[in-house]
């Protein structure tokens, strides 16, 4: 026989005529992606997630702080300005105004917040236990 009558005889290859992949390789394909996608797989301790919730607290409160930092400073920039010596004026009334400001709000809209605290401290200890 000739190679044309051999490459006429044989029928043309195409994606459609490849074998399809057997049902136990199939299986076995879908059962090792449900194990690696298992919940019991990515299940988190409860230390773990504990020390995952004290990171981001830390990291929350770090940038708090540094917030606030930053705040603190701008404020002082726009009241006691920006040079070494600031002007007498200044010095004086800024602190003045700013304890004002602080003792109507305590007096007007946090009356229970006067004081250090200690002595509402011991109260809540020993009066209402703790």
């Amino acid at each position: 026989m000739s190679p044309e009558a051999t490459a006429a005889a044989a029928p043309p290859t195409s994606p459609a005529s490849k074998p399809a992949v057997s049902t136990p390789t199939r299986r076995k394909y879908w059962d090792a992606l449900r194990g690696m996608l298992s919940p019991e797989r990515f299940s988190v301790r409860e230390e773990q997630m504990f020390l995952v919730v004290a990171v981001m607290i830390g990291l929350l409160s770090g940038l708090a702080v540094v917030c606030f930092r930053v705040c603190i400073e701008m404020i002082r920039i726009k009241l006691l300005g920006s040079g070494l010596r600031p002007v007498p004026p200044r010095v004086f009334l800024a602190p003045a105004l700013t304890g004002l400001v602080i003792a109507f709000l305590v007096i007007k809209l946090f009356p229970r917040a006067r004081g250090s605290g200690v002595n509402q401290t011991k109260a809540a200890l020993y009066i209402y236990d703790g």
